[in-house]
This record gives structure tokens, sequence and C-alpha cells, in this order.
């Protein structure tokens, strides 16, 4: 049975010296499309059919070195060199059984001997599936665990979100929760409590956080962007909620569900686990389909 998610690492090396100026989001998902192309031309239409959910069912990275975007480095202008054999990585990801299928035929089974970015060539090293699951076996775990206190996110590729036309630069719990329960319903067609997102801004809080600013350029577009980590604590306390439920009706329906209800609680709590094993597929935030949001393994307890 194919797997429904799938992360697969592509080790690549340059055929010469580079220097890169450009961000590398765009030309990945030009390779991404050109990768499926050589052996599923109905699955690249399916995708570029924007009347359906499928029009969502991959990301892909930057263009990486180590953990972060080999273009990005703090403080460092000019762009970056990159020599002649040295490792860059890019991650493509399926978020249906049909594209895993396809990535698995055209990067496992019948690799390109070298690839091209943005002009320049690549040799395809190492391939492996760094993660995978089941939509099932995703939804059987968490359904089992234990409601998680605190969830870690590695955003490793600039990260934004789009709040009454501007970029807002920061993982404000809602933002990160809100985006990724409606990315999941887009992509599984499984809803969630619409008040998951309410339960976050109640019942989640920043805790350590180790972020740095970021300008990405995407389609000659600018977006002020952050890249880092961030730990949310979960609360048990009802306190706010309590003192707000007379005031905003979204309150009131969570305090309406949740008084005296533990289980409930507990339900919304692992829903957000849930999400955050997600994000590590379907990315966070805008433009995941070109490099941006890629975060890495998320951890909770």
């Amino acid at each position: 049975m194919t797997d429904d998610f799938a992360i697969f690492r592509c080790q690549l090396q340059p055929v010469t010296d580079l220097h890169i100026t450009n961000q590398m989001g765009e030309a990945i998902q030009h390779l991404f499309f050109h990768l499926v192309q050589r052996v599923s031309p109905d699955v690249v239409k399916r995708l570029h059919d924007k009347s359906g959910y499928q029009a969502k069912a991959y990301a892909v990275s930057d263009l990486m070195g180590e953990n972060r975007p080999l273009l990005y480095r703090p403080g460092q202008r000019g762009g970056t060199h990159i020599q002649r054999g040295q490792m860059a990585w890019v991650h493509f990801i399926g978020l249906e059984a049909a594209v895993v299928e396809v990535l698995h035929a055209t990067l496992l089974q019948t690799p390109p001997a070298d690839i091209e970015i943005d002009g320049n060539f690549w040799v395809l090293g190492d391939v492996e599936v760094t993660q995978s699951t089941t939509l099932n076996g995703l939804l059987a775990q968490h359904q089992q665990a234990s409601p998680p206190k605190t969830i870690t996110f590695t955003f490793q590729t600039p990260t934004t979100f789009k709040r009454k036309g501007h970029d807002l630069p920061f993982p404000l719990p809602s933002l990160v929760f809100g985006t990724l329960r409606r990315r999941w319903e887009e992509v599984t067609g499984i809803e969630l409590s619409r008040l998951l997102t309410v339960f976050a801004e109640y019942f989640v809080s920043i805790g350590d956080y180790n972020l740095q600013s970021h300008v990405h350029f995407i389609q000659n577009t600018s977006h002020q962007s952050f890249i880092g980590q961030v730990s949310y604590d979960i609360s048990t306390s009802m306190s706010q909620l309590k003192k707000d439920r007379h005031k905003f009706p979204d309150a009131e329906s969570l305090w309406e569900i949740l008084q005296n209800n533990n289980a409930r609680r507990d339900e919304l709590a692992r829903a957000l686990s849930l999400l955050a094993e997600f994000a590590a597929y379907a990315g966070v935030g805008m433009k995941t389909t070109q490099g941006m949001g890629r975060i890495g393994v998320n951890q909770w307890y």
C-alpha cells in the first residue's frame, strides 16, 4: 500500500563551481513538475488544475545546505558560493498517494542522471524517504496518544502568513494552527473542529523561541518572513475563556463544549499534535509549493 504522505530527500552536487544569487523556490517547483512529467503527465495536469484540492497535493523545499536554505546566511550579502562536488539537498513532498507513487518512480526507480535548477546543472546523488505515513495511520496514532503539553516547531525555510493583505512574519499560535487546519482539510477532505483555532488562541502560548527575520523574494515580490524555532505551551487554564465567554460567540461556544469536559479538551489538544506532524509534510504559511514554510520534524510531549 502506498503511503499518503512522504518526504523525499535528494542529495545534489553542482557540476561546476557556482555563485548563487537567486532565491531558488520557484526553480525547485519547476524541477518538481519536470520530474513528475517524466513518468506521469496526467498527474502534472491534475496538480495544475486549480478547481480542486489536488492543486496543493505537494510541497517542496528551497535548495538546502545543512539545515538552512543554501542562499540564506544571517548577515550575508551578495549570494552564496558552492564548489563543484559540494553537497546540497532538496526535499520533494507528496501529500496524496498518487503523488507519492509518482515521486517514488521518478526519483528512486528511474532517477535522472543530472538535473537543471535555474540554468545550472547538478548531479542527483542519494535519494531517501526520510518520513512517510498513511492517512489512517496518522489519525490512529494521534487518537490514541496522550494530549501534548508542549509542541516545538523548527522553521527551516523563510515563513510568513498573510493577514489583511500584509505579511505577518511571526508564528502566533492562532495563525500557525489555523492555517494548518485549513490546509489539512484541503488535502485530506477531513474536517476538524471549527473551534480548533479558538482553542489555540486561549490555550496555546509561546514559550521558548529563537527567530531571525528575513526578506524573501518569490515571483519578484519581497515577503517579510522569519526562520528559527518556537515552542508552544498548551495550558489547562479556563480563566480567560471564562472571562470572555459572554463577549465573543466563539468563546461562548468553546466554553460550552469544554466546561466540565476534560475529554473534549484532550481531543482538541491531540488535534494540535496531529497538525504538528502534518506540518512536517505540508509546511506552514504561504508559498509552501515554492520552498517557503518548510519545517523540521516536530516534537510534542
